[in-house]
């Protein structure tokens, strides 16, 4: 055969078809078709680009080198100091306070045993100072509890979080036994804004980065053994 027939015979199926009309071209352009009403579906538009899957968010320097910090076996608190001094990543301000804070010792491995005695001491607390009669209370306990309860309702009120009623109930409480067990000062009004930041950071610990701590909303998803944790903290 010529070299005309054999690219005939290769280009075309029976004579008559075109080879655009070939089967398997056919089944190529329905399956295209498909595809595309597929991807338009997706879309939500006909016309309309496909999303593009959004890119992974790079970590920066400065939040690199705040985690290695951090994260390390026994933190460095002159590094740790330094490194807060122009901002803390909200994901590890909660931990990064609390040592710096002295709350929790710098040695990693000591931090769950800790963490765990204070909070069991002030579960005890409560049990001694708040949960008792009232008839127990000494004159002096009694105006200290009523200013406490006085002031919580006007602890931060523009602001939704301190207008949860758990939150109020757990702030009035640690304003207490804070005032039981420093006798010298006890309760002066102005130790109830000093608390505010210190809860607002903690929860975070408790909800995403990206949430709005102070807005109140994510009150709904923090259980009570979570703002207890807050609370003793």
């Amino acid at each position: 055969a010529s070299n005309g027939e054999a690219l005939g015979i290769v280009g075309a199926g029976e004579p008559g078809e075109t080879s655009g009309d070939s089967p398997a071209k056919s089944d190529a352009g329905g399956a295209l078709q498909e595809e595309q009403a597929y991807v338009g579906a997706v879309a939500g538009e006909k016309g309309q680009s496909p999303p593009r899957p959004e890119p992974e968010k790079k970590q920066s320097y400065k939040d690199a080198t705040f985690e290695k910090t951090i994260n390390a076996p026994v933190v460095m608190l002159g590094d740790l100091r330094r490194l807060s001094w122009n901002g803390i990543p909200p994901k590890h301000r909660p931990q990064a306070w609390k040592i710096l804070l002295g709350y929790l010792p710098a040695n990693s491995a000591r931090r769950k045993q800790t963490l765990d005695r204070r909070r069991s001491e002030y579960r005890d607390a409560i049990a001694t100072h708040y949960d008792i009669d009232d008839n127990t209370r000494t004159m002096q306990e009694q105006e200290t509890l009523r200013q406490v309860l006085v002031d919580v309702p006007r602890t931060a009120p523009d602001i939704a979080l301190f207008r949860d009623d758990r939150l109020r109930q757990a702030l009035g409480r640690l304003l207490y036994i804070w005032a039981c067990r420093h006798p010298a000062s006890s309760y002066v009004q102005g130790i109830n804004d000093l608390a505010t930041p210190l809860i607002s950071v903690f929860l975070g610990a408790y909800c995403d980065e990206d949430v709005n701590v102070l807005e109140g909303k994510m009150m709904d998803d923090v259980t009570d053994d979570q703002l207890f944790e807050v609370e003793a903290d």
